[in-house]
């Protein structure tokens, strides 16, 4: 029988990196359709509450990341530049959006071309694992799509002219992640039961019986 999980994503959280090689594991099974839906950063999506993070959350989060990394043997470092520009001094995104919009676009055409999860693999790493510096330049982003299977033309194409459907489906996206009950990502939802965060992936397992 098989069963078919809804993964909520951004690209901005390391704790989606940290949870990405399991969740391509898992959606290699034959018994398994992982469904990828990118929602935007919380930063984007809920400004106020990342502006108002405390030094203490920070730090804690800046430790919990590197330790969890360090635990699964996962290069890891924060991505250069970040995919969110943020204003002077703040956690709260600026206006101008350079880089984020294009990434997401990039993914659901991706997603268009059934290779959403291929291309994640590629781009996750890319941003993450700390070997790109400005990941948004030259070729990195056309070799990530070339190595997922997909024509970087296409779909950078499809980046720049569907952006209006695009936004439709990220809020789409967003509205179904709440309806789902959470918020955050890395979200698995699997018949309407949510899993939040890479630490509830082996009680997903558990209820898929895996």
């Amino acid at each position: 029988m098989t069963k078919t999980i809804e993964l909520y994503w951004s690209h901005m959280s390391a704790y989606c990196y940290l949870v990405l090689d399991r969740a391509l594991a898992l959606s290699k099974r034959d018994d398994i359709v992982l469904n990828l839906r990118p929602v935007l950063p919380g930063v984007i999506r809920n400004t106020a509450r990342f502006d108002k993070a405390s030094q203490v959350e920070i730090d804690y989060f800046d430790m919990d990341v590197r330790r969890i990394a360090e635990s699964l043997d996962l290069p890891f470092r924060e991505p250069v530049p970040s995919p969110v520009v943020f204003k002077p001094g703040t956690w709260e995104a600026a206006t101008k959006q350079p880089h984020v919009y294009y990434l997401y676009y990039l993914t659901l055409s991706a997603i268009r071309h059934n290779k959403g999860l291929a291309f994640l693999d590629k781009v996750a790493r890319l941003l993450w694992d700390g070997s790109t510096d400005n990941w948004h330049q030259g070729d990195h982003l056309r070799n990530a799509a070339d190595n997922a299977g997909l024509e970087f033309p296409v779909i950078n194409t499809e980046a720049l002219s569907r952006q209006a459907e695009f936004d439709l489906q990220l809020k789409h996206n967003e509205l179904a992640l709440l309806e789902a009950g959470h918020w955050g990502v890395p979200t698995f939802v699997y018949r309407g039961e949510p899993f939040f965060g890479q630490d509830r992936f082996d009680l997903l397992l558990w209820r898929l019986g895996l």
